[in-house]
């Protein structure tokens, strides 16, 4: 089935604000915020701030900014001017901006001064000129605009970095699908600690939020896990999401402190096991929920039950179909996991090899390895490139750095797969330990667990743990 629509983002957030003008829409945990009304204001004088700047739809803007509600008004109107924003990522080196902006073009590149690109790539609009803009007798109309909206840097975790185009059409449907899938509403609180640039804190908590009439509770990125703690308790959120490590590390702060009053942990973007939900539970009283999606495709699959001792099967979203492709080695009850959706991304810009390899024929291949159950649910198994054919069975690489990190006792343990060359399975091992003493002792207890498959393996010491913007560990910087 195909779809055709003119859903703008801006629109979609003004029916919203229309029946809860007077409402809290935004809290900065700096203590500004604004109500749907107020926010909606924002919005028109941004969008009058580009026209004013010359901007107009077909256009794109680069983004160097801290988190803000007018960094979020500015999103917004960009929407309702049909310009395309592309945030740049504070991870990425000078190489990686000069590569995204020969690609991308943007028109100018927005700044607020708390972030600095050496050389300056592009003539820069200071934030506050967008929003001290003169208001026009009537006020500028929303562009009727189906092109591109966003384009994101993926964070390079997973491969090199590619430009992820999205049109706001299908954006906000796909994210109108998850706030029915999971019951957002009205009265929900959402925790948003990631930075504004990476789609994890736009689409699961910015647009998630505003989208459903909820209240958003907006951090500047930057607090630290104990900080992060004490903002939880003081706005007591009933929904976020975040990634393992930080569920694991709030929890190790808890010290008896109850979270149970998140009613929507959600907890995506890495390796998750049975070990990990217990441990969260007991220590915080959260009983966390699986989500699996990408920046690529858009949000596939949750596990709703807050059954901290259940199996860890997802199931997919009302909309989102899936099927597995077979791969040599596994069993027949897996593959590579391949997900179709009428709301999803338009793939990457100018790079067709790429597109070619995840978006075939209406269907998103997405370099994950799942297993379906005979219940209908998918369990996440690991990376396609990241399998490793042992003795013992097929193993994966996200599994493999918790069970050696787990023998490692105080030190971390990070695998990758090599390609495979004559048959051969080669695994490339790193310790990262704080003392000498302590690599010596993780390595001879990796050597023992890794010695019974035959394979061939190389340990290598790693000074730091590299992670991407949102958290995440950065697995091509270790092992670049």
């Amino acid at each position: 089935m195909s779809y055709s629509t003119h859903s703008s983002l801006y629109d979609a957030l003004l029916a919203i604000a229309l029946e809860h003008e007077d409402k809290v829409a935004i809290t900065c945990v700096s203590g500004e915020q604004v109500t749907y009304g107020e926010l909606m204001a924002r919005i028109d004088l941004a969008a009058a701030g580009l026209a004013q700047q010359g901007l107009s739809a077909g256009q794109s803007i680069a983004l160097l900014l801290s988190n803000s509600i007018n960094y979020i008004a500015l999103i917004i109107a960009c929407a309702k001017s049909g310009i395309a924003y592309y945030p740049v990522l504070e991870n990425f080196s000078a190489d990686y901006i000069r590569q995204s902006i020969e690609v991308i073009r943007p028109a100018v590149l927005v700044v607020d001064g708390s972030r600095q690109i050496d050389p300056q790539p592009l003539a820069t609009v200071e934030l506050t000129q967008l929003f001290s803009a003169t208001v026009p007798s009537e006020p500028v109309a929303a562009a009727v605009h189906t092109g591109v909206f966003r384009m994101l840097w993926s964070s390079g975790s997973t491969g090199f970095p590619k430009v992820i185009v999205w049109n706001q059409h299908k954006l906000v449907l796909e994210r109108q699908r998850w706030i029915r899938g999971i019951g957002a509403g009205e009265n929900d609180v959402v925790f948003c600690r990631h930075a504004l640039d990476v789609a994890h804190a736009t689409d699961l908590h910015v647009f998630t939020s505003l989208l459903a009439g909820a209240k958003l509770i907006l951090c500047s990125g930057k607090e630290s896990d104990a900080e992060i703690l004490r903002l939880i308790l003081h706005f007591r959120p009933s929904m976020m999401s975040a990634l393992p490590a930080h569920y694991q590390a709030l929890a190790a702060l808890c010290q008896g402190e109850d979270l149970s009053f998140i009613r929507q942990p959600f907890c995506g973007g890495s390796y998750i096991n049975q070990h990990l939900l217990q441990q969260v539970y007991q220590q915080a009283g959260l009983a966390l929920k699986q989500l699996y999606g990408s920046t690529d495709f858009g949000l596939a699959m949750v596990r709703h039950s807050r059954e901290v001792a259940g199996d860890l099967g997802m199931s997919l979203l009302p909309g989102v179909r899936a099927e597995l492709s077979p791969l040599p080695g596994l069993a027949h009850n897996c593959g590579e996991l391949v997900l179709i959706s009428p709301f999803t991304s338009e793939g990457y810009l100018a790079n067709p090899a790429a597109n070619a390899k995840t978006f075939r024929n209406g269907r998103y291949f997405t370099g994950d390895i799942a297993s379906l159950r005979d219940d209908g649910k998918y369990v996440i198994l690991g990376r396609v490139n990241d399998v490793l054919i042992t003795t013992e069975g097929a193993k994966f690489s996200a599994e493999l750095d918790y069970v050696l990190t787990a023998l490692a006792a105080e030190a971390e343990v990070f695998t990758q797969v090599a390609q495979p060359q004559a048959g051969e399975q080669h695994l490339r091992v790193a310790i990262h330990a704080q003392e000498a003493a302590q690599f010596a002792q993780a390595q001879h207890r990796v050597e023992q667990a890794l010695a019974a498959w035959n394979i061939s393996y190389a340990i290598e010491s790693l000074a730091q743990v590299p992670r991407t913007p949102v958290g995440k560990i950065d697995k091509p910087k270790i092992f670049a």
